[in-house]
């Protein structure tokens, strides 16, 4: 892949009796080298269909991040640009839960030319070190909330929009004869360090590990019923 230094990683997963799930990513590198790793999870809290039978939405749920206040701007193939533009008076701002369809006439463009929706990663105001409550989401339909804590600086929220309903549900999801993944039938959530802080210095994130600097990451995601 042309990086400067090989790379060898762990995971860990740690499910709890109390309906709480962690992922640990540990690595190490035998030279200096840029490590940015993350868990790429899907999630539909109402299982992908709603209780009449049809592909539920994620518009329905209700998105919330405390202390979101900036995101990673991009341009029209979702390259970023170097800005980290306020979250304040945009349909990016969820620092107040509400549904992640509530101002989705708004995300024309947000997440590439041509797109409505979200493919955005969102910047906290967090120190980078303490494992603490970075989002809730949460389906009114089912009663589940998902509350992801984690010491990460960034979170990549993905709202489906390219899925086309070519792809059938899984039985093992609760799949009926005919139900698809639809548009906007996913939030796709990642908890990881700010995209493209290596070509942004002036950010003041440190994304270079080597033999002297282990990389670590790690989430928790905790279920609830409401």
């Amino acid at each position: 892949m042309g990086f400067p230094a090989t790379v060898e990683a762990y995971v860990t997963y740690t499910l709890y009796n109390d309906a709480a799930l962690t992922i640990e990513i540990n690595a190490t590198a035998d030279g200096e080298t840029p490590i940015l790793l993350s868990s790429h999870d899907w999630w539909n809290l109402e299982g992908y269909y709603s209780y009449d039978g049809q592909n539920s939405s994620i518009l329905n749920h209700t998105f919330y991040t405390p202390d979101v206040t900036s995101y990673v701007a991009a341009d029209g193939i979702l390259i970023p640009t170097g800005e980290l533009p306020s979250v304040e008076g945009t349909p990016l701002d969820f620092r107040t839960a509400r549904t992640i369809g509530s101002e989705f006439n708004e995300t024309v463009d947000v997440c590439g030319t041509g797109c409505t929706g979200y493919d955005t990663c969102f910047v906290r105001d967090h120190n980078g070190t303490d494992s603490t409550l970075a989002l809730e989401l949460y389906s009114p339909a089912s009663g589940i909330k998902l509350s992801i804590s984690s010491e990460q600086h960034a979170i990549q929220l993905y709202s489906c929009d390219g899925l086309d309903g070519t792809i059938p549900a899984k039985a093992s999801q609760g799949g009926l004869d005919g139900v698809v993944y639809s548009q906007y039938s996913c939030a796709v959530l990642e908890m990881e360090e700010v995209i493209d802080a290596i070509n942004n210095p002036e950010w003041g994130i440190d994304s270079i590990y080597g033999p002297d600097r282990p990389y670590t990451w790690s989430a928790t995601y905790n279920f609830t019923i409401v």
